[in-house]
C-alpha cells in the first residue's frame, strides 16, 4: 500500500486513540513519514578545491554547485538527494518507493550554506535559489577589508512545494566588478518538517 505524505494535523489524525482498533499499519507508516524530519546534504569535495566560479559580468547571479557539479559529492540523505548538478532536491523514492507525494504537498524547508573565500576587494551577494528562482533574504559580504579567508554561513527558511521536486542551490554575484570568486569550500544542506 502507498503512504502518503500529510501535514502534521492530517498526520495525528491518523493515529488517534485507537478504542476501535481502526488505525492500521498504512496509517502508521504514513504519519512517521509525514513526521520525520528529511535532510540533504552536498558538498564540494576538498580534495578538487579550491574553484574559480566564472562570473561573466557584473550584478550577474551565477550558481555555485551547477559552476563545479562534476566536483560535488552527496552527503548525508533522507529524501533530500543530491541532481547531476550539485544541486539538492527532494526525492522520497530513493528511502521509501512507496511514498506518495500529493500535488501541491509543501514541507518547511531550512536551507543553510557555508562558503569559504578568499578576499578580492569585492562585495559579494549570496542566496539561494529554489527552481533557479533567486529567494530572500539576500547577504552580503565585503571582502575590501580582509586579509584571511572568509568562512560565511548563510542560513534560510522557506515553504517549499516538494511534489514537483524543486532543485535547491545556492547563487552568487559580485556587485563590485566581474572578478571570479575564489572559492575554497562549499557546502549546502536542507532540513524539512510538515507544515501545520
Amino acid at each position: 500500500m502507498p503512504d502518503t505524505l500529510s501535514s502534521f494535523t492530517q498526520a495525528m489524525a491518523l493515529v488517534p486513540d485507537n478504542t476501535s482498533r481502526l488505525i492500521s499499519p498504512d496509517d502508521t507508516r504514513s504519519c512517521w513519514l509525514s513526521l520525520t524530519a528529511d535532510r540533504g546534504a552536498c558538498y564540494g569535495d576538498p580534495a578538487l578545491g579550491p574553484w574559480v566560479i566564472p562570473i561573466p559580468a557584473v550584478n550577474t547571479w551565477v550558481d555555485i554547485p551547477l559552476a563545479i557539479a562534476a566536483d560535488m559529492v552527496q552527503g548525508d540523505a533522507l529524501f533530500w538527494r543530491m541532481n547531476a548538478n550539485g544541486q539538492l532536491f527532494y526525492d522520497y523514492a530513493a528511502d521509501w518507493p512507496t511514498t506518495v507525494v500529493p500535488p501541491g504537498y509543501t514541507r518547511q524547508v531550512t536551507l543553510l550554506g557555508v562558503v569559504d573565500l578568499d578576499p578580492d576587494g569585492s562585495t559579494w551577494e549570496f542566496a539561494f535559489t529554489i527552481g533557479g528562482v533567486i529567494q530572500a533574504p539576500i547577504f552580503t559580504i565585503d571582502t575590501a577589508a580582509s586579509t584571511a579567508a572568509i568562512v560565511a554561513t548563510i542560513l534560510s527558511g522557506d515553504p517549499i512545494d516538494v511534489s514537483i521536486a524543486p532543485p535547491v542551490s545556492l547563487s552568487v554575484r559580485n556587485l563590485t566588478n566581474a572578478n571570479d570568486l575564489n572559492l575554497n569550500l562549499i557546502s549546502l544542506r536542507a532540513t524539512g518538517g510538515a507544515l501545520a
